[in-house]
C-alpha cells in the first residue's frame, strides 16, 4: 500500500505600499527602512523581488500594472476622464491576479487601498475578502467597501 501525501500549496501575502521614497527618509540604510518589523517578519523570513522595476512610478497605474501583470500601455485609457491616472480600470477590475490564485483553489483577499478609481456597487472578481478603499483624499478614517468582512 503506498501512502500518498497530497503537496499543499504555499502561502503568499503580497504587500504593495506607497510612498516610500529617499526623499521622504524611507529607503536605506537600514534605521531609516520604513516597517522595520514588518521587513523582519515577512520579507526577511520569505521571497522578495529583488530585481523588479515599477513601469510607470505614479500610484494608480503602477497598482493596476501589478494588479494584471500587464504593462501600462495595454491597460492606457484616452480620451477620457482622468481620475484614475490615464488607467482603463475596465480591463483591471475582472483581470487581476486574484482570479488566476481563485481559480488555482486560494482563498484571496485584498486589505487596504485597491486603486484611485474604485469599483462602483462590486467587488472586482476573485476577490473572496475585501476591505479596500481608494483615493478619496481621506488617509485617516477613510470608508471602505467590504465583503465578507466581519
Amino acid at each position: 500500500v503506498a501512502l500518498c501525501v497530497a503537496a499543499r500549496a504555499a502561502n503568499v501575502v503580497y504587500v504593495v505600499t506607497d510612498d516610500q521614497d529617499q526623499m521622504l527618509g524611507s529607503g536605506f540604510p537600514a534605521e531609516t527602512t520604513p516597517l522595520r518589523k514588518t521587513k523582519a517578519l515577512l520579507a526577511d523570513q520569505g521571497v522578495t523581488l529583488v530585481n523588479a522595476f515599477a513601469h510607470v512610478p505614479l500610484c494608480n497605474p503602477s497598482r493596476a500594472c501589478t494588479l494584471t501583470g500587464k504593462f501600462f500601455h495595454n491597460i492606457k485609457a484616452t480620451g477620457r476622464p482622468q481620475n484614475a491616472a490615464h488607467v482603463r480600470m475596465d480591463a483591471v477590475h475582472d483581470r487581476s491576479f486574484a482570479v488566476d490564485f481563485a481559480a488555482a483553489g486560494y482563498a484571496t483577499g485584498l486589505f487596504g487601498k485597491y486603486a484611485n478609481a474604485m469599483p462602483r456597487g462590486f467587488v472586482p472578481r476573485g476577490w473572496d475578502s475585501w476591505m479596500a478603499h481608494g483615493n478619496d483624499g481621506t488617509y485617516l478614517g477613510p470608508t471602505f467597501q467590504t465583503k465578507n468582512v466581519e
